[in-house]
């Protein structure tokens, strides 16, 4: 295939064969001047290629600082990345928070983040089935990591109405959150009147006498659900188009491979080709050998 970004790309990684599941390991030197590039980008100074090879990079898990290079020495303007790559990198900041929270004692902050970015993709996608509930699922997890926080006297109840003012506010229009903030208020109504005892060594069994609090954390155990709302982001990445660059390999690879005339037949499939060839093969090795 003549494509002269293809033929760019294989330019500035490695020379061993290109594979779409393969990791391309590329290293990228910037020079000091602002208007130079290194030789393996000299012919990448256009804005568009230059983001569709960042946008590939990061699709496959290639950690190469190539982005962070060009953002600092202004090839690449932030704020006029293609709307798909900006949900990747935004998809990508949520599901690095997200794999690192320990799901015994996850952090209130860090689903904060989480629902920041699952709110800001919903937004820019509002059609999206697999995000509808999404802000609504990571509320509540917040709310819940803090009733135990609070029984174990780690905050105060005041702590919790601003949690819950983040994480599930009262005038959002977005789906199921009027109901996750309305059961979650009597939850803090309830626990706020509830006298804690000192020495309290189960939380858990504490909050499962209370029947509003019991009813929400027997719908939504905070493992299973993180767990739920983790495959959910990745299920919605695989939703969004590849870079260009990797439709590229995809299509580079989809050519057909020219073989002898005579061995392959239209109309039978790769297996019928493979029984075929193993069998000239056999019939050569079994083929009697001829006596003086």
């Amino acid at each position: 295939m003549n494509n002269p970004q293809f033929a760019t790309l294989q330019r500035i990684v490695s020379q061993e064969p290109l594979h779409p599941t393969q990791n391309i390991p590329i290293e990228v030197k910037m020079e000091q001047s602002p208007m130079i590039v290194s030789t393996d980008l000299e012919t990448l100074c256009r804005k568009k290629t230059l983001e569709d090879i960042c946008e590939y990079l990061m699709d496959q898990d290639i950690e190469c600082g190539l982005f962070n290079q060009l953002i600092q020495n202004e090839y690449i303007n932030p704020d006029e990345l293609s709307q798909n790559y900006k949900k990747k990198r935004t998809l990508k900041y949520a599901l690095q928070i997200i794999n690192g929270i320990d799901p015994n004692c996850p952090q209130v902050e860090s689903l904060g983040k989480i629902s920041e970015c699952v709110i800001q993709l919903f937004q820019e996608d509002s059609k999206s089935e697999i995000l509808k509930p999404l802000p609504s699922l990571i509320g509540l997890t917040g709310m819940i990591t803090l009733f135990y926080q609070y029984v174990s006297k780690k905050v105060q109840t005041q702590a919790m109405w601003d949690w819950l003012d983040l994480l599930l506010p009262a005038l959002s229009q977005l789906p199921y959150l009027k109901t996750s903030r309305s059961c979650s208020e009597e939850a803090i109504d309830i626990l706020s009147e509830t006298e804690i005892p000192d020495n309290l060594t189960n939380p858990e069994e504490f909050l499962m006498r209370i029947t509003s609090i019991h009813q929400i954390i027997a719908r939504y155990p905070v493992i299973a659900t993180l767990e739920h709302i983790k495959t959910q982001l990745e299920k919605y990445h695989q939703s969004l188009n590849p870079s260009l660059v990797q439709q590229l390999i995809y299509q580079y690879y989809a050519e057909p491979v020219k073989l002898p005339v005579g061995i392959y037949d239209n109309k039978i499939d790769d297996l019928s080709l493979t029984n075929k060839v193993n069998k000239k093969k056999n019939e050569k090795v079994n083929k009697p050998i001829r006596q003086p």
